[in-house]
């Protein structure tokens, strides 16, 4: 008798709303890298197809690792990014599941003055405060801003850019 192969595989999608579980209408994400270890340790790498799909096939009874690479620019997983399993003899374990969620960032700009009227000599000062009340790290932002010319930026804890009238804002 011949020996059952078994497999491991399933999907890779777009998590939309975040809860780790596939939703009705939620998309796979097709080129993200799923590795498979063996038994005896030797790995095994595919993408994902056009749809999110993945399948490792003729596989031996024993213990396996699937572990998802990373995910499209701008996600980050949201379910555990690998699954052990316990394979038996000809069985196929198609929950080998991964869901990405899109990276929300939620950037508000607040600019404020100390004072409603100035005289000639005068220092004004303005607060410029970048607020971020997402769920992720806001990198690479750029707040821009040009100074008029008879005016002097000083202060600032960020570095500005006269020439372009940018601050970049660290995370």
């Amino acid at each position: 008798n011949p020996i059952e192969l078994g497999s491991i595989g399933d999907y890779v999608w777009l998590d939309d709303n975040a809860n780790g579980i596939q939703d009705p209408g939620e998309e796979g994400i097709p080129g993200v890298t799923v590795t498979l270890t063996y038994p005896d340790g030797t790995t095994e790498t595919m993408v994902t197809d056009a749809d999110g799909l993945y399948l490792f096939g003729g596989l031996s009874a024993g213990d396996y690792t699937v572990v998802v690479g990373d995910g499209p620019e701008g996600t980050v997983i949201k379910t555990p990014n690998q699954d052990n399993i316990s394979l038996a003899q000809g069985e196929d374990y198609l929950a080998a599941d991964f869901g990405f969620d899109p990276e929300e960032i939620d950037l508000s700009i607040t600019k404020t003055v100390d004072t409603s009227e100035a005289q000639v000599g005068d220092i004004v000062t303005y607060t410029v405060e970048v607020c971020n009340d997402g769920l992720y790290d806001a990198t690479g932002v750029v707040v821009g801003e040009q100074v008029p010319e008879n005016c002097v930026c000083v202060g600032h804890i960020n570095a500005y850019d006269p020439e372009v009238g940018e601050w970049n804002v660290e995370t």
